[in-house]
C-alpha cells in the first residue's frame, strides 16, 4: 500500500494492484445461492423484474450482431408469479416492462440509423471529414459504427468508458458538429427522427477506435453495440466531458465567496466543504463509468482489466479541471468581475483556496488509505466483478447488476465513517431473488420448480 501511495506507473502499478485484486479475492466468503424465504429488498426486486423483462428483447427484438447466433426463444415469466416473488404490484410491474420497451425503441432507432448511414457512399468524409488518411477500415457492429484509426501508440480498450486513457485519440474522438449537414438532414428524413436530435443520435451510433487494437475494443464496446448499455441505461453516455477544462466563469462561487464592507475577500463555508461539494458530482459520474466499463470488461469475457481498477489516477483525471481552474489567473479575473473588486484580492483568497483543495484531494480522496474515497470507490467496483462469477444465467446475472447499478445511490461511499457497500454481496441479491422466483413459477408439467 505504501508503494502505492507514492503513485507507481507501468509495471510496478499493474503488479500492486494485482495484488490487491487477488488479496480482495482471496478476502470475499463465498455467497450463498439460496433462495429467499421473504420478498427481496425493493432495488433487488425492480432491478430483476428489468432484468427479465429485457431477456427477451435481446434474444427476439433486437438483431444479434452479424455473425452471430440468436439465442433460441426466451423464457417468459407469468406475471403472478413475479407479483407474489418479487413482491412487487401488477402495475408496477407493467411500468417496468414499459420503461423497458421505451428503451429498447432507442436501441431499435440506433440500429435503424446504423443501417441507413451503412448504405451512405463516402460515410468516412461525410462524418470524420478531419480524419482524412488516418482512416483505416470502418466496421459495422450490432448499434455501433467503429471508426478504425492509425493510432500507433497502445490504447487501453477501457478508454471506451474511460476516455481519458486515450488522450492521442481525443477526449471526444467523435464530433457531431464535423458531419455533413447534408448528410443530417437524409438521416432525419430517412430514419423518422427530428433534426434537432441526429446530433446526439450520431453521438451514440459512431465511435472511433485504434486499428492496431481494434479486436480487442471491439469486444469492449459489445456492452453497447448488442444494446445492453441503452436498455440498463449504464455505459451508454460518454464520460469523456469530466476532464474537460473547465470555463473561467464556468463555476459558480457566489455561494461561499463573500465581500464584507472593507472589500475583504471571504469564504462562507470551509474551502475543504467547497472541495467537496463540487468534487461528489464528478465522483458520481466517474462511479457510474467505472460500473459500466467492469460491466462492459466482463461481458468482453476478460477476466480483470488493470485499467479499469487505478481508480487514483481515474480520481485525478477528473479532479484535474477543479484544481487547474482554481490556479489559473484567469478565472480570478472572472470572479472578481463578478463580485465587483479588485482581481489581485481575489487571486490571493484563491491562491489559499487552491493549497486546501491540493491538500484535501491528496488526503481525503486520492490516497490509498483504507478509508479514503479512492480506496472505497475500488472496493466498490472490485466487490462489482466479484459478484459477476460466470455460470448458469450469467447473462441474467449481468444485466440484474447493471440495472441495480445504474439507480444505486452513491451516498455511502462518500460518508466519512460509513460501513463500506457490499458490492460482491449483489450475486447474492440476485440468487435470493432469481431462486425464490423459480420457486414460485409453474414448470411445463405444472408442478412448481425446485
Amino acid at each position: 500500500m505504501a508503494a502505492l501511495a507514492r503513485g507507481l506507473h507501468g509495471r510496478a502499478r499493474d503488479d500492486a494492484l494485482l495484488a490487491l485484486v487477488r488479496a480482495y479475492s482471496e478476502e470475499q466468503p463465498q455467497l450463498p445461492r439460496t433462495p429467499l424465504s421473504g420478498a427481496p429488498p425493493r432495488s433487488d426486486a425492480v432491478a430483476l423484474a428489468l432484468a427479465l423483462h429485457t431477456v427477451p428483447h435481446l434474444q427476439v427484438t433486437i438483431p444479434p450482431p452479424e455473425g452471430a447466433v440468436a439465442s433460441g426463444v426466451p423464457q417468459l415469466w407469468p406475471r403472478d408469479a413475479l407479483e407474489r416473488a418479487l413482491g412487487l404490484p401488477l402495475w408496477q410491474l407493467d411500468e417496468l416492462r414499459d420503461e423497458v420497451d421505451r428503451r429498447v425503441g432507442a436501441v431499435l432507432l440506433q440500429l435503424r440509423a446504423v443501417q441507413w448511414l451503412w448504405s451512405t457512399e463516402g460515410l468516412v468524409d461525410r462524418l470524420l471529414p478531419e480524419l482524412g488518411r488516418e482512416v483505416v477500415d470502418v466496421v459495422r457492429a450490432g448499434g455501433r459504427i467503429c471508426v478504425l484509426v492509425a493510432h500507433g501508440a497502445p490504447a487501453p480498450a477501457a478508454a471506451l468508458d474511460l476516455p481519458w486513457l486515450a488522450p492521442a485519440l481525443g477526449a471526444t474522438p467523435f464530433r457531431s458538429a464535423g458531419v455533413d449537414p447534408g448528410l443530417k438532414v437524409r438521416l432525419a428524413r430517412g430514419i423518422g427522427v427530428a433534426l434537432e436530435d441526429v446530433d446526439a443520435l450520431l453521438i451514440r451510433v459512431v465511435t472511433v477506435i485504434p486499428a492496431e487494437d481494434a479486436a480487442a475494443w471491439l469486444a469492449r464496446d459489445r456492452w453497447r453495440s448488442i444494446g445492453v448499455a441503452q436498455t440498463t441505461d449504464l455505459g451508454a453516455r460518454s464520460a469523456a466531458g469530466l476532464t474537460a477544462p473547465i470555463s473561467d466563469d464556468g463555476l459558480e462561487l457566489g455561494s461561499w465567496l463573500t465581500v464584507d464592507g472593507a472589500g475583504e475577500i471571504g469564504v462562507s463555508s470551509s474551502a475543504e466543504q467547497v472541495f467537496h461539494a463540487l468534487a461528489l458530482p464528478r465522483a458520481a459520474a466517474l462511479v457510474r463509468a467505472l460500473f459500466g466499463a467492469t460491466l462492459a470488461m466482463v461481458e468482453a469475457g476478460v477476466a480483470h482489466d488493470l485499467a479499469v481498477y487505478d481508480v487514483q489516477a481515474h480520481l485525478r483525471a477528473v479532479l484535474a479541471p477543479l484544481h487547474e481552474w482554481v490556479e489559473r489567473p484567469q478565472s480570478a479575473v472572472a470572479v472578481a468581475e463578478r463580485l465587483q473588486v479588485a482581481p489581485g484580492r481575489v487571486a490571493a483568497r484563491m491562491a489559499e483556496v487552491a493549497q486546501v483543495w491540493d491538500t484535501q484531494a491528496a488526503q481525503v480522496w486520492t490516497a490509498r488509505t483504507g478509508r479514503s474515497i479512492q480506496a472505497r470507490i475500488l472496493a466498490e467496483v472490485l466487490g462489482v466483478r466479484q459478484s459477476l462469477q460466470p455460470g448458469p444465467h450469467a447473462r441474467l446475472l449481468r444485466l440484474f447488476v447493471g440495472h441495480l447499478l445504474s439507480e444505486a445511490r452513491l451516498d455511502p461511499l462518500w460518508a466519512a465513517g460509513s460501513a463500506l457497500p457490499a458490492g460482491g454481496g449483489m450475486g447474492a441479491g440476485f440468487w435470493g431473488a432469481f431462486g425464490r422466483l423459480q420457486a414460485a413459477t409453474p414448470d411445463p408439467t405444472g408442478t412448481r420448480r425446485a
